[in-house]
């Protein structure tokens, strides 16, 4: 036990970064989790006049307000293969958290002194534009938190977004159910649900802020100092210590005869090789899975 206790103390700012990165996650979870409530709620069918609606035209509507934010992560996700790329892991991922915090805001003050038509638009583009910052932070995130940490803690730091999607999930089915059973039918029932999941995005801009950048980026662009600097605040020890020089000696090797192909040959590039293939592929059919059960409407 008290070997792990040390492991912990050691490289508590490696764990740091990685739960302040993985709050991402949870408002990630927490978008997910949250909608299939509020829909369910008599409330926000009311306000938006979905219970004047057809069995058929309320299922319809209820599926679009859900998947539209799928149709954000997935343009979202896509962004970051330039956005992460050429501006940073770091910026990329505050910028995700901005683009959050205003689809939330958005989605808490849909329909206010307008038609249940142009609300319901409003939700549309609140819910697209929340889900594009939470499909970058769930691109973002597992490659940021890997270049960042220590190859020995790697995993259990990159492990966390896992965890924290899940706490995020948990937290949003039982803000929907305090809010079903404590706060008067009204629009405020709805609403509120939508303002609390701002909480986790503001916690991780607050966070984040305070994190080096990637150190594979800087030193990808020729910021060799600033990588040493970055990881050496990870690991708690000096930038000339001989683990950090190493480090990046081999970032910097890994990039040797490296060529940077065009986007489309990337994704052919997938398909070279079965091991390749296999790689690329079946984390996203697990991910697609997850989502084509439709559990983010329940």
């Amino acid at each position: 036990m008290s070997r792990y206790l040390d492991e912990i103390l050691q490289y508590r700012n490696a764990y740091t970064l990685a739960l302040s990165a993985s709050m991402g996650s949870i408002f990630y979870g927490w978008d997910v989790g949250l909608i299939g409530g509020v829909l369910s709620m008599s409330s926000f069918q009311s306000y938006f006049g979905l219970d004047t609606k057809t069995a058929s035209q309320r299922a319809d509507l209820s599926g679009n307000i859900v998947s539209v934010l799928q149709a954000g992560c997935f343009f979202g996700a896509l962004s970051t293969v330039y956005l992460s790329s050429r501006f940073g892991r770091k910026p990329s991922l505050l910028a995700s958290g901005v683009i959050y915090l205003i689809g939330s805001l958005i989605q808490s003050i849909a329909g206010i002194r307008s038609s249940q038509d142009t609300g319901l638009s409003v939700l549309y583009f609140s819910r697209f534009l929340g889900g594009w910052g939470v499909g970058m932070v769930s691109a973002l995130v597992p490659s940021y938190v890997s270049e960042c940490t220590p190859r020995s803690i790697r995993g259990r730091c990159t492990g966390l977004m896992q965890l924290t999607n899940n706490i995020g999930i948990m937290l949003s089915f039982w803000v929907n159910y305090g809010s079903q059973k404590d706060i008067t039918p009204g629009e405020m029932q709805w609403r509120i649900p939508f303002i609390l999941q701002m909480i986790p995005g503001i916690l991780f801009l607050l966070t984040v802020c305070f994190q080096p950048e990637s150190p594979r980026w800087l030193v990808e662009h020729g910021k060799e100092e600033a990588a040493a600097k970055a990881l050496a605040f990870v690991g708690r020890t000096s930038p000339e210590d001989g683990d950090i020089l190493r480090t990046i000696e081999e970032i910097k090797a890994s990039f040797v005869g490296k060529e940077d192909p065009p986007l489309l040959k990337q994704f052919l590039a997938m398909g070279e090789s079965r091991v390749i293939a296999l790689r690329c592929f079946i984390p996203s059919l697990v991910m697609f899975f997850q989502q084509v059960n439709c559990s983010p409407s329940i």
